[in-house]
């Protein structure tokens, strides 16, 4: 046997540590079990350095909300704009906002612990493999000193490190995967909630697509294939489709936040005064960067006829 179950547990245990440290940082405590509060004590992990820290996903939610808030965020100082995002005075959460963000943090918890769950099958099945293979080496009448035996353990105890370590890198990409989705997730949604306090749930959105998307977001998003002007939504149409998690790429639809895992588009809203009538009668023109409004003079086309006193 190449470890002991105590040793396996430990393993095991090293994974639920990482994960569960992995979400405290980046999601927030407060989304975390006492379980995982447990687990990261005998960890020694010190809760209360991290309890006070804003989490990545409420800070990204924030900054959302004040891009759209700050007349020109851009002209402000990093440092400024981050002590902004950090007081909890600056962007006071109403409750649908409270709501929306523990939403966006549990449903992050559950994907990365399914994928902590990946990862020790991973462990397992790659271990129990292993044991079977050595197993048939020790039993193989090739194998006939203590010698060979050690020779070729030692080969599948390299194997075995060099296997978990090529899987321990698609585990991080796959927790950078979940962590960008979900930090983009949280900055649309927050862009969209400082949307409906200037403009309310009726005010009219629109995606930035930005060259080389992928057909789907061009397809949903673009109202005449690559390059073209994009298609308007009301904000509550749009925040009605929830998410495209769970759905066939088929069903995908114009959604908040990210359509799919890397996408890049970004959730804006139209210039104040544009109307569903303007964008349909054509009263706009796209310049690439944004909406621009035209204003027509109406010409009359019949003479005005003015009378002046009374007929005599």
């Amino acid at each position: 046997m190449l470890l002991t179950p105590v040793e396996i547990q430990e393993l095991l245990k090293l994974i639920d540590r990482y994960t569960t440290t992995f979400v405290a940082h980046h999601v927030g405590t407060d989304i975390l079990m006492p379980s995982d509060f447990q687990l990261l004590q005998k960890a020694g992990v010190n809760i209360n350095a991290i309890k006070p820290h804003m989490s990545n996903v409420e800070q990204a939610f924030k900054f959302g909300i004040l891009s759209e808030l700050v007349s020109n965020p851009q002209l402000m100082s990093y440092p400024d704009l981050k002590a902004k995002i950090m007081s909890p005075n600056v962007v006071p959460l109403n409750s649908k906002e409270k709501a929306a963000l523990m939403s966006l943090k549990q449903q992050t918890y559950i994907d990365i612990n399914n994928l902590k769950d990946k990862m020790k099958r991973d462990v397992s099945n790659e271990l129990v493999f292993a044991d079977k293979k050595l197993n048939e080496v020790k039993h193989a009448k090739l194998v006939t000193d203590a010698a060979a035996w050690a020779v070729e353990e030692r080969k599948s105890v390299n194997a075995i490190v060099s296997k978990i370590g090529h899987e321990s890198g698609q585990w991080n990409r796959d927790l950078g995967r979940i962590a960008e989705f979900v930090l983009h997730t949280a900055m649309d949604e927050g862009k969209a909630s400082g949307i409906e306090r200037r403009s309310g749930r009726e005010a009219l959105v629109y995606k930035d697509v930005y060259a080389g998307a992928c057909p789907n977001c061009i397809r949903l998003y673009l109202s005449g294939g690559a390059g073209s002007a994009p298609k308007i939504f009301k904000l509550s149409e749009i925040k009605g489709n929830g998410t495209n998690v769970g759905r066939k790429q088929k069903e995908w639809l114009p959604v908040i936040g990210p359509t799919h895992p890397f996408c890049r588009c970004t959730i804006n809203n139209v210039p104040l005064g544009f109307t569903v009538e303007d964008y349909q009668k054509g009263n706009w023109e796209w310049t690439g960067t944004g909406f621009k409004i035209l204003k027509y003079e109406t010409k009359r086309k019949s003479k005005i006829k003015i009378t002046v006193g009374k007929k005599g």
